[in-house]
């Protein structure tokens, strides 16, 4: 049994990254087939693509057990996954391998299923900070959440999340709920980040050049959110610089950069929209944090981030 946001994951084969519990029942449950199950699924409609995971969502016209439509997501990695209630059935080809496949599950396809059973998840890295701040990051995929929470933990903070992370609001407070303890960075980040050999000696090769780094702090623990950074593209040259956000703004940024499996309708979309809504009122602070990811940007980004300007 595996720990998933506040959820628990079990699965027939190792997901390293995740932390080991105890528990009697699971709420979501993970499994390899080599064949979908041989009883008639019907005819596979896609209804969402997702180009930057690389990643299609289909919806079956033959519904489960309990009237809800069976899902399938297929990776351009050579992977489907069939979502049949609360199981995620894992057919892989020869391409894919153990790495490949154990980073689709928990940077794409967990978090998008436990979204579509009401959770509220986004495309973030977290880190508390030396001074106590719980800091968290928002971003498209490549603008630099994973490299700036690698360099905030060098210099002595504690890395809670990476890529991807749950919001709820409890005690009038945003609370932080991770996924899994990894963390995934490209060679280009390392070379950024400026790494010896030491502290690459942290870091296992993957797929792709993805670096997994298991040597991450116990994510067990929920934390209360300070602040949110949305990272922005800044121009080339230009010193690292934050702007916060107001009203209808906060609550913008936080629709765009969430991890949907498709778009809501009716009153899970508004039902969707007013807990966005609560978690936005709940942050006591969302800025823009404009960054380059060359030159002197990034030691710029974590002074910024370290004043708390």
């Amino acid at each position: 049994m595996y720990k998933f946001f506040d959820s628990v994951i079990q699965s027939s084969f190792a997901l390293p990254g995740l932390i080991e519990i105890e528990s009697v029942t699971a709420d979501l449950k993970v499994g390899l087939v080599d064949e979908y199950e041989s009883r008639s699924h019907g005819s596979w409609h896609a209804v969402r693509y997702i180009p930057a995971a690389g990643l299609v969502v289909y919806f079956s016209d033959t519904p489960d057990e309990s009237c809800n439509p069976r899902i399938r997501i297929s990776s351009n990695e050579g992977a489907d996954f069939f979502i049949d209630g609360f199981r995620i059935l894992c057919r892989i080809t020869n391409s894919c391998d153990e790495g490949t496949l154990t980073r689709l599950l928990l940077q794409q396809v967990i978090p998008r299923v436990l979204s579509h059973s009401g959770k509220l998840v986004w495309h973030a890295s977290a880190v508390e900070l030396g001074d106590g701040r719980t800091i968290a990051f928002l971003g498209e995929s490549g603008s630099g959440k994973s490299t700036l929470a690698t360099a905030l933990q060098l210099q002595g903070g504690e890395l809670l999340a990476d890529d991807v992370l749950s919001l709820s609001v409890r005690n009038n407070r945003a609370v932080v709920a991770a996924g899994h303890s990894g963390l995934w960075l490209r060679e280009s980040s390392l070379q950024l980040l400026r790494l010896g050999s030491q502290e690459l000696s942290y870091f296992d090769k993957g797929i792709n050049q993805l670096f997994f780094a298991s040597a991450v702090s116990n994510s067990c623990c929920s934390r209360a959110l300070d602040e949110i950074y949305i990272l922005k593209q800044a121009t080339a040259g230009s010193c690292a610089s934050a702007e916060e956000l107001a009203g209808i703004q906060q609550l913008t940024v936080l629709m765009k950069h969430a991890m949907p499996l498709v778009p809501l309708e009716g009153l899970a979309a508004a039902k969707q929209l007013s807990e966005m809504a609560a978690i936005a009122t709940a942050i006591p602070r969302i800025k823009t944090l404009q960054i380059h990811r060359k030159g002197n940007s990034l030691n710029d980004a974590c002074s910024v981030i370290m004043a708390g300007d």
